[in-house]
């Protein structure tokens, strides 16, 4: 039996609405252009979710700044995903890019403990926007695992007031490199082509391999510190 493009890609789209998760706040790039396609996952359903940002980076300098949030360094902020069935959960890192996408660096991970498990149509996380980050624009980015070996990559463009002097501005031609944040641990990469990492299959959730020495920036599972049970082990991807 043949089925047609279009009967194909009206499947898909069922199956992106009720199966996955997006970035709805702050605004993501292509958001508008994506409509319910924000709702995959890099490199599956379509080819045309590159990474970084699902192949988003050329609408940097016509992308309405109107919408664009202002963070100080040092507070706590959030961002919001919508969906309606996450996957059971998995493992999430929120980052920050100076140079147009080439360089991510993660403010916070949450190692088996995003999206939440059954949780609404709609999940916030918090964070601590960096005391080191660099004044001006950049970019924000939401990165899910689940278990599935799937990559999901939502980005946003944001504006981060500091105290610092510092000043950033992330372009379509490239900004400010680590942005003040060298010392924060890279975003893992894994689950598409422009990596030779996987992450773990079914019976596990993703370990990040470097989340920096900073603990308050890490959400554990409950009684993962303690040794308590649970429901999934955190394993580390596999490289090579």
């Amino acid at each position: 039996m043949q089925f047609s493009t279009t009967t194909l890609l009206v499947a898909a789209l069922a199956t992106l609405a009720s199966a996955h998760m997006k970035l709805l706040t702050p605004v993501a790039l292509g958001a508008e252009q994506d409509g319910e396609l924000m709702l995959g996952p890099l490199e599956r359903f379509e080819e045309q979710a590159p990474f970084p940002c699902r192949g988003h980076l050329d609408l940097l300098s016509s992308f309405p700044r109107d919408s664009v949030p202002t963070w100080e360094s040092g507070s706590t902020q959030s961002f919001t995903l919508g969906g309606t069935t996450p996957h059971y959960g998995g493992s999430c890192q929120a980052s920050l890019s100076y140079d147009s996408g080439a360089t991510w660096k993660v403010i916070h991970s949450y190692p088996g403990t995003c999206p939440h498990r059954n949780a609404g149509d709609e999940q916030t996380f918090e964070f601590t926007v960096p005391e080191q980050a660099l004044g001006g624009e950049a970019l924000f980015s939401w990165s899910w695992f689940n278990r599935e070996q799937e990559m999901y990559h939502n980005c946003a463009v944001v504006n981060i007031a500091a105290g610092n002097g510092g000043s950033g501005n992330v372009t379509a031609e490239g900004g400010q490199g680590y942005g003040g944040l060298d010392a924060f641990p890279d975003m893992l990469v894994a689950d598409v082509s422009a990596s030779n990492c996987m992450t773990p299959l079914s019976d596990a959730e993703t370990l990040f391999p470097d989340m920096g020495e900073d603990e308050s920036r890490i959400t554990y599972p409950e009684g993962y510190k303690t040794g308590g049970q649970m429901e999934y082990p955190l394993n580390p991807p596999t490289c090579g």
